[in-house]
C-alpha cells in the first residue's frame, strides 16, 4: 500500500517537471521563428474618417478696408474672377471731398512757398503774419532775406500736403472690392445699399482661388498616430455610392484640434479630437466643395521588432 502510494506520488512529480520544462521551452522564442514572423508581411487595417471636399488653396473672405455703403455688386455666385477684378464698391462721395479739401490744402502750401521764396517784403510779411513796415503806397517791393529754415518749414508743409493727398486717393481705391487672385465666388451675400466695413462679422464674399480638388479628413484621435504621408485612401460620397475615388494622403496635420465635424456614423468613435490629414484624389473630381464624404485609409500595423520578442 506504502509503495503504491510512494510510486503514484513520484509519478506525478515526473509528470509536474515535465509539463513545467516544455512550458518554459514554449515561451523562449526561437531566432528562426523571430526572424520569421518579422519577414512576414504585416497584415493591412482600414482607418474610417469623416470628412468634405475642399479645394487645393483655402478659401479666401473678402471684405472692405474701410466702412461705407455699398453702391454696386458686379458679381453672384458662381462667378468666375480674374485677379484684379472689381468684385464691388463703395459710394465714394465723403472720400472724394475730403480728397477736394486735401487737393486745395496742397495747392496752398504750394502757394506760400513760392511767396516765401519770391522774396517780396509785402509778400512774405503777410505769410509770416507780421506787418510791413513800408508805406501802404510804396509801389516798389522790398526783397527780404529768407532764411534756410522757413525754407525747410515751406518745404514740409507741402510735403505734409501731398502725403494727406495720396492718402485721400488710397482711401477711395479702397472703396473696390478686387480679386486678390483667379478663382470663383461660392458665396456672396451683400446688395446695394448693405452698410460695410472690417468689422462685419458676417462673411459675405468668399472666394475660392483656382486649384484642384482634395479631401480633408478628420482622423480619430486614437488612430491619429497610425495615418502616415503616403497611404491609400478610398473616397466615398453618401450622395453618390455608386462610385469610389481612390487618392493618397499628401500631408497630415502636426497637431490634434477639437472635433468640429460629425457624421454620427458607425465606424465614428467618440473621440474628442482630430488630426486633420489632406487627400489628394487620383482623378479630378467634379462634385461641389463643401460635399461631406466619407474616408476609408488603408494602413499597415506596426511590424514586431526582434527585440520586442526577445523581451
Amino acid at each position: 500500500m506504502k509503495r503504491g502510494f510512494a510510486m503514484l506520488t513520484i509519478a506525478a512529480l515526473l509528470f509536474g517537471a515535465i509539463y513545467f520544462v516544455d512550458g518554459y521551452v514554449r515561451s523562449v522564442p526561437s531566432s528562426d521563428a523571430s526572424v520569421e514572423r518579422f519577414n512576414e508581411p504585416a497584415a493591412g487595417q482600414r482607418i474610417f474618417a469623416a470628412g468634405f471636399l475642399a479645394g487645393e488653396h483655402d478659401e479666401i473672405v473678402l471684405k472692405f478696408e474701410i466702412p461705407g455703403r455699398l453702391r454696386r455688386v458686379l458679381v453672384a455666385t458662381g462667378s468666375r474672377v480674374q485677379a484684379g477684378q472689381v468684385l464691388a464698391d463703395l459710394d465714394p462721395s465723403a472720400w472724394e471731398l475730403q480728397l477736394a479739401e486735401a487737393q486745395a490744402r496742397l495747392a496752398l502750401a504750394r502757394a506760400q512757398r513760392e511767396l516765401l521764396l519770391s522774396g517780396s517784403h509785402a509778400a512774405t510779411a503777410n505769410w509770416r503774419g507780421v506787418s510791413s513796415s513800408a508805406p501802404p503806397a510804396t509801389p516798389a517791393p522790398q526783397r527780404v532775406p529768407v532764411s534756410t529754415e522757413e525754407v525747410n518749414v515751406a518745404d514740409a508743409q507741402v510735403k505734409i500736403a501731398e502725403t494727406a493727398v495720396n492718402y485721400q486717393r488710397l482711401l477711395i481705391d479702397r472703396t473696390r472690392l478686387i480679386a486678390p487672385c483667379e478663382g470663383d465666388i461660392v458665396h456672396l451675400e451683400a446688395s446695394p445699399g448693405d452698410l460695410v466695413g472690417p468689422a462685419d462679422l458676417q462673411d459675405r464674399v468668399i472666394l475660392a482661388p483656382r486649384g484642384g480638388t482634395v479631401v480633408r479628413a478628420y482622423v480619430e484621435e486614437l488612430d491619429a498616430l497610425d495615418v502616415q504621408v503616403g497611404h491609400r485612401a478610398i473616397v466615398v460620397a453618401p450622395a453618390r455610392r455608386d462610385h469610389e475615388f481612390a487618392g493618397t494622403v499628401s500631408a497630415c496635420a502636426p497637431e490634434l484640434r477639437p472635433k468640429s465635424l460629425r457624421h454620427n456614423l458607425p465606424g465614428e468613435r467618440l473621440d474628442v479630437r482630430v488630426r486633420e490629414v489632406t487627400i489628394t484624389l487620383d482623378e479630378p473630381s467634379q462634385l461641389p466643395r463643401g460635399l461631406p464624404v466619407e474616408v476609408f485609409i488603408t494602413t499597415r500595423e506596426r511590424s514586431t521588432s526582434l527585440s520586442e520578442d526577445a523581451r
